[in-house]
């Protein structure tokens, strides 16, 4: 079941990555990702940049991962809609919902005749149009405590993120201290490959030097003075 309701929508969208690119048309559309009806192949690449224009006639760029795939087209996720952008998309699909709406955006059970407030299923509340129905939702509450910014240098930064949050390869951050370079870390983890995963930060300077191979790789019960349990090292949680 969803956290966030999908809109029924009937909209031209194209896409494209590193190597190819095509077009299909949007069926549902949420705040978390949509369903595209197409028949392209098997992406050379997880990454597309969707354009399409919302219901409102505003256009509309995306970055996505495809989720899963089947003979009728794909499922996507979105990766960077900020604030600003989740607040266009959203404004765009309220008007869509229909006074007697037929199944629930979240649960897609069918619902009873009548206007109701919540679903009978899943308990999800269907008035959107309700004020700050969207800041309660968990993709605008994770969302909007990410970085923020506007000025040449800052968007210089979205920009590289973008670029290098799906390569599998390993990324140096430098910089002075509370420049932000661990936000920046977050920012390409929930982008990449390994999202799925957790983002396991080590502070190295804040580690005795005799503790060091210890924290990141572990040790067992007993392998030394003092050692009285076992403890999974930072490494081996990174790669769970």
């Amino acid at each position: 079941m969803r956290k966030s309701p999908r809109f029924p929508v009937n909209l031209e969208v194209a896409f494209e990555n590193s190597d190819d690119a095509a077009v299909g048309i949007i069926s549902n559309l949420g705040l978390k990702g949509a369903f595209i009806k197409t028949s392209y192949g098997d992406p050379a690449g997880p990454f597309l940049v969707l354009r399409f224009p919302l219901p409102n006639k505003r256009s509309f760029e995306v970055l996505s991962r495809v989720a899963w795939q089947n003979g009728a087209g794909l499922g996507v996720e979105f990766l960077d809609l900020d604030p600003n952008h989740m607040g266009q998309l959203w404004s765009s699909l309220v008007p869509l919902w229909p006074s007697q709406p037929s199944d629930c955006p979240y649960c897609n059970q069918k619902l009873g005749p009548g206007t109701l407030k919540n679903c009978p299923h899943c308990h999800f509340p269907l008035d959107f149009q309700q004020e700050g129905y969207l800041e309660r939702l968990p993709e605008y509450t994770q969302i909007s405590l990410e970085m923020i910014g506007t000025c040449p240098a800052m968007l210089q930064v979205f920009n590289l993120i973008r670029k290098v949050a799906p390569a599998d390869l390993p990324v140096l951050l430098t910089g002075a201290s509370g420049t932000g370079k661990e936000m920046v870390a977050q920012a390409i983890h929930e982008r990449s490959l390994k999202s799925q995963g957790p983002l396991v930060p080590v502070n190295c300077g804040a580690i005795p030097r005799e503790l060091l191979e210890s924290e990141l790789f572990g040790h067992e019960k007993g392998s030394f003075t003092g050692a009285l349990r076992t403890v999974v090292g930072k490494v081996e949680l990174a790669n769970y």
